[in-house]
């Protein structure tokens, strides 16, 4: 009487384990890259809040000088700063915000060795119809922002 073997070589299981192995070291830098940009487009939706605050301030007044704190423009820097993990502060001065972004355990973006860098969104309202904004990043945050911030 014949048996019939049953179940998996160690050769077969070995070669299993090692295309998992190139699968994951593919998939994690995709990952990781994943949550940093995750983690920016939560910083880039605070600011897009405070842009439109700092808008509706230049629109109304007569004179820029009236919006060039937060107090002026309606905005809580330490609420925004409360509001968010990723957000360490938010500094209002002269038609523009910058924001210094926590990005504690993103390791992708220097976090460890303090080069992750700022945001920054500049106001320019000489044009007629309405507000004209250019954003500025320093440091290795660069490449995970939009390209109109690069």
């Amino acid at each position: 009487m014949k048996t019939v073997q049953q179940g998996f070589t160690l050769i077969e299981l070995m070669i299993v384990v090692a295309i998992i192995g190139i699968l994951a070291s593919v998939a994690l830098p995709a990952y990781q890259d994943y949550t940093i940009r995750a983690r920016v487009s939560e910083v880039l939706g605070f600011a897009a809040q405070m842009k439109t605050s700092m808008s509706e301030c230049l629109i109304s007044e007569s004179s820029a000088a009236n919006c060039d704190s937060a107090a002026e423009v309606g905005i809580s820097t330490n609420d925004i700063a409360d509001a968010s993990d990723y957000i360490t502060s938010v500094t209002i001065a002269s038609k523009s915000i910058t924001i210094t972004p926590n990005w504690t355990g993103a390791d992708g973006l220097g976090a460890a060795s303090g080069t992750a860098g700022n945001l920054a969104f500049a106001a320019d309202d000489s044009s007629s119809g309405g507000i004209k904004w250019t954003c500025s990043t320093t440091g290795s945050v660069s490449q995970y922002v939009p390209a109109s911030c690069r």
